[in-house]
């Protein structure tokens, strides 16, 4: 898990600098699958820099949180009608009405930290047991990709029901393409 955050207070080349400096470790000749999730106002600047830099590819997921207020009726395509076939790409669009206020932010953040308490506790567990077996008995019982994910969202489900306190008037609307 890597977290970033480029400061939204540089403007055009600078902005576009840091994004792809950014982006820039996660570029390699071997395709990697990886999965990106953005939370950022200027999201179209990542999706033009990211598929310059050929990280839209089939083995890559990446889900953009488009949370400006002046976004509401945004469409996707316009983003993304020049990247190749096999883009992974996903949009939740903040669609919550205006008299919520601050509760889309709140919500955010709460699945935020649930997410990094989450994975934080998963690699607790698998460290304490990794270190009482020997590697081939860890092979034989450590968890599948999937396992890992079901766990992962079991630990933040746990975690939203115990510390929730975000309002539930958000709506977001996810747009695949």
């Amino acid at each position: 898990l890597l977290l970033y955050q480029i400061d939204d207070t540089l403007r055009s080349q600078k902005k576009r600098t840091a994004i792809r400096q950014m982006l820039n470790i996660f570029q390699d000749s071997t395709q990697t699958p990886r999965q990106f999730i953005v939370l950022s106002e200027f999201y179209e600047d990542i999706v033009e820099i990211a598929a310059s830099m050929k990280l839209f590819h089939v083995y890559n997921q990446w889900v953009f949180f488009v949370l400006n207020e002046e976004q509401r009726s945004h469409d996707p395509m316009s983003v993304t009608q020049n990247l190749e076939e096999g883009a992974n790409i996903a949009f939740m669009l903040n669609t919550t009405e205006p008299t919520c206020t601050n509760s889309i932010n709140c919500t955010i953040t709460e699945l935020s930290m649930a997410f990094v308490k989450s994975i934080s506790r998963m690699i607790v567990e698998e460290q304490s047991i990794y270190g009482e077996i020997s590697d081939e008995e860890w092979d034989a019982i450590r968890f599948t990709k999937q396992e890992k994910q079901d766990e992962i969202l079991g630990y933040m489900k746990e975690y939203l029901r115990e510390y929730s306190k975000c309002t539930s008037c958000a709506i977001g609307k996810l747009r695949l393409l």
